[in-house]
């Protein structure tokens, strides 16, 4: 025991003044104490889903995987009764009698983590959503300690949120009748949603087609109709027509729409913000709405908008066009902004995919928040199963050399970012719990991302497998050149060090993105590499150069697992996901085989090996990238996200690398890399920035399905 505490006491156990990122110094963007108080909420989260799983009447008697799906609808439609409703003028800081029930902070945490989202809602728009999003952004999960710390603050810290919690149980404290009043006054709903859900319980929704209100329709139906099934449908007892989610979806749309044909300032999802730094710019929006609502801005030029029925009539008419369909509003998207081009669903640039994608679901979110938390939650499972959300785990000062190392790590992942601007990294366990963190700052997330990276940082939480494995094998790489200590060693993958930066695997890519998009060119100095020197582990010791970065201990390893919850497995039963188990799996081994070899003088190698092994023979280890039958992947059914990228798509430089990088690694596989010709008029250029432009200049074409499937589904033809 004595030589155990002799090893870990050089862990750090406190955060320094300072951390350096690219070519500054910036002071902890996250503290502890937030992690601290973060992992309490995350416990809490999952003690709820518990909950409701084990329910023994209701829906959970025979499903609970759909009880708590049900369960999340929920949430979800009691979080849009909250921010929609008008709220009076609020003082600052707020009070805790004005925190909602614990599952519809649920729903606003998850919005938090999808931050381009959740920013572009706040202010694309002039509605009381958009203004109560704005709202909640300074006054929900950070809180000053002290009303003299308010002036200057533009966050509160998770101990409000924290607070409401019981450290011990992990339940929430029954609320206060003030705060369950003022919930209530505000929504008009009841402040608690039951755990329990019988199959002829619903909720109240108007028909899209004539505004009338259906008094019930019920969360689950015969033939998966549920409201909160994949395959929606109610017939309206007003009009008996049967409308569905996409139906609700482009009747939100035409409503933004006419509203903006009405003067009022309004711009489109995925249009608000620049697709790089992620910052606001109304001119390139105004670009954009021209160039892609254009069939539509010349059809109705003028309209008659007097009374409430006439506005009705004017929608319908509207949306008739659309044949209340995003499917359609996608094609008449792609018709205004390429005339010349042939419509070809397979064949789609990204972005209409995405704004057409805003309008596939009901509510007024730009994302599916049911989808997302259903995501989110496989983050939690993996922070439960280290233990990181136990009562009592992080009480000691001598036990938080894990979160010390989580909060440091997330800031090397920050400077990995600056060095490597244009890749797309993936994080870990541990550091993806301090970029979480980060992101519930809302505001002062993007500030300091933007004032160290010079971009906002986005957080995508739906990423193919294909793409997420392989870029997590390339922040393996550069991390491992960059600090000298390996990304992961939890045993899995066992990624071979490399002493030379990576070169793109064929010329025309880099090329073609120089041409268009110009060399990346560092924010903050002219010399990134100088500004933080890289460390190299001594061939002939097995010393740990860098223990704020890296653990030895064994206990410690398992938060250094990639982080896998924004993974889109796709449809479990079909032929892509054991596609890319198959050539996962196939990878590690050719890792290992690699490390077992020529790794002798590497003890951070011949460690991962051994734990690999080691997890092998005990079972205890889901190798990484493979796991589509667990998780998140669970819930594909239920998700009901029916525009997700179809296969044979018009793609993205990176995601042109990608499908290369499969060509490079097998021989075998004929790739096709032709330009595709554009013509003046015809391409995305006019008011479309650098990630639009290339998205329609390079076209792939992959014809090995079992290697494509484990790189970019969406590219096999």
């Amino acid at each position: 025991m004595e030589e155990k505490k002799d090893i870990v006491t050089h862990y750090p156990t406190q955060l320094p003044a300072e951390f350096t990122v690219g070519s500054s110094r910036t002071h902890p963007v996250v503290t502890v104490s937030e992690l601290q108080a973060h992992l309490r909420l995350l416990g809490a989260f999952h003690k709820l889903k518990v909950d409701v799983e084990s329910q023994e009447e209701g829906i959970a008697a025979t499903n609970k995987d759909l009880a708590w799906v049900v369960f999340v609808n929920k949430a979800v439609v009691s979080f849009f009764d909250w921010t929609f409703s008008k709220w009076n003028s609020t003082k600052l800081p707020l009070e805790s009698t004005m925190m909602p029930p614990l599952p519809v902070m649920m729903v606003w945490h998850t919005y938090l983590l999808n931050p381009r989202h959740y920013y572009e809602d706040s202010q694309r728009i002039s509605s009381y959503y958009s203004e109560n999003l704005t709202t909640l952004e300074f006054v929900f999960f950070f809180w000053p300690s002290s009303v003299a710390d308010w002036p200057g603050r533009r966050e509160f810290p998770l101990e409000l949120a924290a607070s409401l919690i019981d450290d011990e149980t992990l339940e929430a404290y029954s609320p206060s009748e003030e705060r369950r009043k003022t919930f209530e006054d505000r929504t008009y709903s009841a402040y608690d949603i039951h755990l329990v859900t019988h199959a002829d319980e619903g909720l109240s929704l108007p028909c899209p087609f004539c505004d009338h209100l259906n008094p019930l329709v019920t969360w689950i139906a015969d033939g998966d109709r549920g409201f909160a099934q994949p395959k929606f449908e109610h017939k309206c007892e007003g009009c008996n027509q049967t409308f569905n989610k996409g139906n609700i979806g482009v009747g939100r749309f035409v409503e933004e729409f006419m509203m903006k044909k009405e003067g009022t300032p309004v711009y489109f999802p995925e249009t608000y913000l620049r697709a790089r730094e992620g910052t606001v710019d109304t001119q390139a929006a105004d670009a954009r709405y021209s160039k892609l609502f254009k069939q539509l801005d010349t059809q109705w030029t003028e309209m008659s908008l007097r009374t409430p029925l006439e506005k009705m009539e004017q929608k319908r008419q509207i949306a008739n066009t659309l044949q209340w369909d995003p499917e359609v509003l996608c094609d008449v998207m792609h018709t205004s902004a390429q005339p010349r081009i042939p419509l070809n669903k397979n064949a789609r640039v990204k972005l209409l995919h995405r704004i057409a994608n805003a309008y596939s679901h009901a509510g007024y979110a730009s994302l599916d928040l049911v989808a997302a938390m259903l995501r989110q939650g496989t983050f939690i499972d993996k922070m439960v199963h280290m233990g990181w959300t136990r009562p009592g785990r992080w009480e000691h000062a001598d036990t938080l050399a894990p979160l010390v190392r989580s909060v440091a790590r997330y800031h090397a992942f920050l400077d990995l970012t600056y060095v490597n601007g244009w890749s797309l990294l993936v994080p870990t366990l541990d550091i993806d719990l301090s970029w979480h963190t980060h992101q519930l700052k809302g505001r002062s997330y993007r500030e300091d991302t933007l004032r160290i990276l010079g971009r906002i940082l986005n957080h995508d939480d739906s990423i193919d497998a294909g793409v997420i494995s392989s870029r997590y094998d390339q922040t393996a790489k550069l991390w491992r050149e960059r600090f000298g200590v390996p990304y992961s060693v939890c045993g899995s993958p066992v990624i071979p060090r490399s002493t030379a930066r990576p070169k793109r695997r064929v010329a025309i890519v880099s090329k073609v993105a120089t041409l268009l998009l110009g060399k990346s060119k560092p924010v903050h100095g002219p010399d990134i590499e100088s500004a933080t020197s890289t460390i190299v582990v001594p061939e002939t010791s097995w010393q740990n150069p860098r223990p704020d970065l890296v653990s030895m201990e064994s206990e410690d390893s398992e938060a250094t697992h990639p982080s896998e919850h924004d993974i889109l497995f796709g449809r479990p039963e079909s032929f892509e996901p054991h596609a890319r188990q198959s050539l996962r799996q196939r990878k590690v081994e050719e890792f290992v085989n690699h490390a077992q070899t020529y790794g002798h003088d590497d003890p951070f190698r011949v460690l991962q090996v051994e734990r690999n092994r080691k997890k092998e023979e005990d079972d205890a280890h889901q190798e990484a990238f493979t796991d589509f039958t667990h998780g998140s992947a669970k819930y594909y059914a239920f998700w009901g996200v029916s525009m997700a990228i179809p296969l044979g798509c018009i793609v993205s430089m990176a995601d042109m690398d990608l499908a290369c990088q499969a060509h490079a690694e097998r021989a075998a596989l004929p790739a096709v890399i032709a330009p595709v010709e554009t013509q003046e008029g015809q391409g995305m250029g006019a008011g479309m920035e650098e990630e639009e432009v290339s998205q329609v200049v390079v076209e792939v074409v992959v014809v090995d399905v079992d290697e494509a499937a484990g790189h970019l589904t969406h590219l096999i033809r």
